[in-house]
């Protein structure tokens, strides 16, 4: 009975003994480890460490991990190529026991991936072609992949990286995940012909990208021997041009207009310098064509176009002033659209308009440096050149103003309100002001202005009818009411702005039943007049002037002034200066 209990334990010893020593053979990792650095070492020519030991995992499905993995650099002082929390490898049971790994697959969690190239032009990802090449899926999970060149200063990142990775064992590479970009989430695909050549000639790719601020769709060539360069065809577009250009690094300012936007063209891009050649172009559902290039290797990116297009409406991009009738505007005026991005632009449209009327076929020619906007309009026979300079603590702006037969009515409404004038106009203006509201530049306003019209009107004002009033009594308003019109054959007018007042130097009108000279001011901050004119009816057959004895002063709000002859105390005792006046020879008429 002893032996057999002897026996029974001695068995069930040697049972146990096989078991450990079958589980310890089971849960050995050593001879994982150094397959996969075999591996790494054969294909990539790198050392590859698992710092943190291997272990096996039994969930959710059977595999080896390594932890706290690096992927040596290109050379012994360089940094890590790639380190990641865990690297991971299915497993099978027959593979543990025959000690066979199935590298097919690796799933890398919480990588760094570092691209680099030094300033020799040198590359941190492995170059050496495989001595067995196999086809590969790397799975990434919570990646961060890092780019930066040395040669150029072109720097991006993408974070939270998750997605699949296949490399085919002739080199061609598939990508499609998503990736935190800037702080926008974006969906990537990429296809990359030869993986070997991206550094050499350069390899087809494909790639597309949809991100809250842009979506972009790339086919053509991608190197990086020279700088990391694109060459073929680009699509973009996006909700917001202004989002767009600060989410892929430039900060434009302003708010107005530059929403939904597309561009579809030839891309050429080398660092971080892009340009577009061909380009179709729909801003703010206006469409063009042209070349443009956008640059982010200053400080401040700078943008360079050469446009064609059918329309420009300029009221979309010109922030309201907040006038009225019998205001100026005190709304801050917001020149921040001209911080944050230069630009060189020229553009050339079938139809220019601003406040509501339409210039037709003109040129733009726009060149923006820090915050000043010097800009060239050219429209029929007139041409403009305008300085905003939003540079400083205070807004300033330069206006010069040449034009030969223009339209008055389409040129001066637009630009100055002005809807009862009417003729052909020639006219030079040189016109300043600072401040940070329109009211404030209208107080501020200095400069010259001189304007001839010929064969127009003075429309809501008959002459005639108003020396008739006025040599009966003194008038509250202009007399007809805003009825009526003057013709003329020729209105002059020069004048200087000093602080918001125009003195007006010079001021004739002719035509065949009336001339007219005068001289004063106006005060165009509280929209006022104190003026000086003498009209004369003239006799058709002599063509002999008559008129009051005196000249007739307007006075008041522009809207409605007094007017009245020029005797001393009419205002006070308007009937004696009236006695008085027909003491002078009022005349009849």
């Amino acid at each position: 009975m002893m032996i057999r209990k002897w026996y029974l334990w001695t068995g069930l010893a040697a049972a146990a003994f096989v078991a450990v020593t079958a589980f310890w053979l089971f849960l050995s990792t050593g001879w994982a480890v150094a397959l996969v650095q075999e591996k790494a070492t054969r294909s990539l020519g790198r050392e590859l460490k698992a710092e943190g030991g291997a272990h096996v995992e039994f969930s959710p499905a059977l595999a080896l991990r390594l932890d706290r993995v690096s992927l040596a650099g290109a050379s012994a002082t360089d940094d890590a190529f790639l380190t990641a929390s865990s690297l991971r490898v299915p497993l099978t049971l027959s593979g543990l026991f025959t000690r066979s790994l199935d590298l097919s697959q690796v799933t890398l969690r919480d990588a760094d991936i570092g691209l680099v190239i030094d300033e020799t032009g040198r590359s941190s990802w492995p170059q050496t072609p495989s001595a067995e090449p196999a086809a590969i899926r790397l799975l990434l999970d919570n990646a961060a992949v890092r780019f930066y060149d040395g040669r150029s200063g072109q720097a991006f990142a993408f974070r939270e990286a998750q997605g699949t990775v296949d490399i085919s064992a002739t080199g061609e590479l598939s990508l499609n995940g998503s990736a935190a970009i800037n702080g926008q989430h974006a969906k990537l695909q990429a296809y990359v012909k030869d993986v070997a050549r991206v550094s050499a000639t350069g390899s087809p790719v494909e790639l597309v990208l949809q991100a809250p601020a842009l979506s972009a769709n790339f086919n053509g060539r991608l190197a990086t021997a020279n700088g990391l360069s694109l060459a073929g065809t680009v699509s973009l577009s996006g909700p917001d041009l202004r989002q767009a250009l600060r989410w892929a690094g430039g900060a434009p300012g302003g708010t107005l207009g530059l929403k939904s936007f597309a561009l579809t063209g030839g891309l050429d891009a080398t660092a971080r310098a892009f340009g577009v050649e061909g380009a179709d172009i729909t801003v703010d559902g206006v469409a063009g064509k042209g070349d443009l290039t956008l640059d982010f290797r200053g400080d401040i990116p700078k943008l360079q176009a050469v446009i064609v297009t059918d329309v420009i409406d300029l009221d979309k991009y010109v922030p309201a002033a907040g006038a009225s009738e019998t205001d100026w505007g005190t709304a801050r005026l917001n020149f921040s659209a001209l911080r944050g991005l230069d630009a060189a632009v020229t553009l050339d449209t079938a139809n220019l308009i601003y406040s509501g009327a339409a210039f037709g076929p003109s040129k733009i020619a726009a060149n923006l440096v820090a915050g000043r906007l010097d800009t060239r309009v050219v429209s029929g026979p007139s041409e403009a050149s305008i300085l905003l300079d939003g540079s400083g603590m205070i807004d300033e702006f330069a206006l010069v103003v040449a034009g030969r037969n223009a339209n008055a009515t389409s040129l001066f409404r637009p630009l100055a309100g002005i809807t009862w004038l009417d003729g052909t106009a020639d006219f030079n203006a040189t016109i300043s002001g600072t401040g940070k509201t329109q009211q404030e530049m209208i107080a501020t306003l200095k400069g010259e202005v001189e304007i001839a019209l010929t064969n127009g009107w003075l429309r809501g004002l008959d002459m005639g009818l108003g020396l008739a009033a006025v040599a009966r009594e003194m008038q509250k308003g202009w007399p007809g009411a805003g009825r009526g019109e003057t013709a003329f054959t020729s209105l002059a007018t020069s004048f200087t702005l000093a602080d918001g007042i125009a003195a007006i130097k010079t001021l004739k009108l002719e035509s065949p039943s009336l001339t007219m000279t005068g001289s004063g001011e106006i005060d165009l901050l509280r929209q006022a007049l104190d003026l000086r004119v003498d009209p004369r009816l003239v006799t058709a057959a002599s063509r002999e002037t008559t008129g009051l004895p005196v000249p007739i002063m307007v006075k008041g709000p522009w809207s409605a002034p007094r007017l009245y002859p020029d005797i001393a105390n009419v205002v006070a005792n308007p009937k004696a200066a009236y006695e008085a006046l027909k003491g002078m020879g009022l005349p009849s008429r």
